[in-house]
């Protein structure tokens, strides 16, 4: 298929679902994608595999949807799902390295013991979160320094500075004490 085809057909929202337009999306950006998640992750060849694909077949359900005039605000929209994929498997380990030590408590560190007791109210944690209007990749932040991941491994992840990940979740924090500080005077009154 050459490219006039491809806008042709990809303008006409009655073809879109057509494989042949999947299939030239699929040929043009499995590679800048897999690279793409190459450099911001530290995934096994296997997982970056399954993301790859997992964007791919979220695109593909979408496809009639999007509203990509130019090569450009399509790779964007495969970029911005292969991000959301990759955040999805950071949260996955996340759990799992949880799940590991909630087998054995006692074998940890009182910090890591305390951070499993936080763990225990991350639910609670989460609707106060949306309730002070926290954003959601801020959110991630919270639950990645108490999963245990450094403020540089953040930042890279979410491609912003160390400062700036420290200070978000600084003021993260504060808020979520200032919160329930003023929740505990309410009912001591």
């Amino acid at each position: 298929m050459e490219e006039k085809e491809f806008w042709e057909l990809w303008n006409d929202k009655s073809k879109r679902m057509e494989d042949r337009l999947f299939g030239y999306i699929y040929k043009k950006y499995f590679v800048n994608i897999a690279c793409f998640l190459q450099c911001k992750g530290e995934f096994s060849r296997e997982t970056r595999e399954d993301i790859v694909q997992n964007t791919f077949i979220k695109f593909y359900q979408g496809m009639q949807n999007v509203n990509g005039t130019s090569w450009k605000e399509i790779a964007n929209y495969l970029k911005t799902t292969a991000y959301h994929e990759m955040l999805d498997e950071w949260e996955k380990q996340s759990k799992r390295k949880a799940i590991q030590y909630e087998d054995s408590p006692d074998e940890y560190s009182e910090e890591e013991n305390f951070l499993l007791e936080i763990k225990e109210q991350r639910d609670e944690i989460e609707k106060t979160l949306e309730i002070l209007k926290i954003p959601p990749e801020d959110q991630q932040i919270v639950f990645l320094r108490w999963d245990g991941v450094k403020n540089e491994e953040i930042a890279e992840r979410l491609e912003t500075s160390h400062g700036n990940i420290r200070i978000k979740y600084h003021r993260i924090i504060k808020k979520l004490k200032e919160y329930y500080e003023k929740i505990m005077r309410k009912k001591g009154k």
